[in-house]
């Protein structure tokens, strides 16, 4: 009996040591999309993807990716829509691509909504990647099925079109070819299996973001800031200090910045944005 007790009190101590932490992958601001944010080749294959540099979100442990949701600014004709998940080594125009899973969803016509594919089985991001690309593709098909991708009004960053019918053989950026505009909705679900001290760190949060004056971070009870330092793009500490729990940026210039707050669990990096 004292065995089993024991053996009971061991399992337990694991199961506490590890959480089971949601993630969502998004570079979109909100959810809300729009008639005026999407883009497509309107005669042809469409291969919208978005990049997630999972050190964004602070990702070392295998990540589960459960659903992928997307926006449909325009569809006249049901069609299927394929979703694939790659891990991905350099960037979308020279790196290499490696499939890790995908899944086909139904769409039915209509006009300005999100559209979600949950994967029958989740698709394991193995530890220790880089980077994930998540791509919508759609080819108009002989029923004459046309659709546009939808996005939200404003973005963290750019994301990425290719299509063969329309000349664009590599991902491109829509702002190259002037559609400036086109911020793709495209968003990942999925989870982590943490330890303790993840799990805490992974509960820290900042908000507003993006932000125009001040961020305010906010933690655990049991976590406690030891210093947090504000970089702009270059590296540059731009000076700016932490204040019961806030940070007043007022002064900085537009654009992306990255926050590195030093814990008693450890460490973690945010992305800012500015504007």
């Amino acid at each position: 009996m004292k065995k089993i007790t024991l053996s009971l009190v061991a399992l337990f101590a694991a199961f506490v040591m590890q959480a089971q932490v949601e993630v969502v992958l998004t570079q979109n601001v909100g959810d809300t999309v729009t008639d005026s944010n999407g883009i497509a080749c309107p005669t042809g294959d469409n291969h919208w993807g978005r990049l997630f540099p999972l050190s964004d979100y602070n990702i070392t442990e295998d990540l589960f990716i459960n659903s992928v949701s997307f926006g449909v600014q325009s569809l006249n004709v049901d069609t299927e829509v394929i979703v694939s998940v790659y891990e991905l080594d350099g960037n979308p125009v020279t790196g290499t691509f490696t499939l890790l899973g995908s899944g086909t969803v139904d769409v039915s016509a209509g006009d300005v909504f999100i559209q979600e594919l949950t994967f029958d089985e989740a698709i394991v991001v193995p530890a220790g990647t880089g980077n994930v690309f998540i791509e919508v593709e759609h080819v108009n098909d002989a029923e004459g099925a046309v659709m546009f991708m939808a996005g939200t009004a404003d973005e963290t960053a750019e994301p990425w079109l290719k299509s063969v019918t329309c000349g664009l053989s590599d991902f491109t950026n829509p702002a190259e070819i002037e559609f400036e505009d086109a911020n793709l909705y495209i968003i990942a679900k999925g989870d982590t299996i943490l330890s303790t001290n993840d799990y805490l760190l992974s509960q820290v949060s900042v908000y507003p973001n993006p932000a125009s004056d001040v961020i305010n971070i906010s933690l655990p009870a049991s976590v406690e800031v030891v210093s947090a330092t504000l970089f702009d793009i270059l590296g540059k500490n731009t000076g700016v200090t932490l204040n019961n729990g806030a940070i007043n940026i007022a002064s900085l210039a537009k654009g992306v910045y990255m926050l590195n707050i030093e814990t008693n669990q450890g460490n973690i990096t945010k992305k800012i944005m500015k504007r």
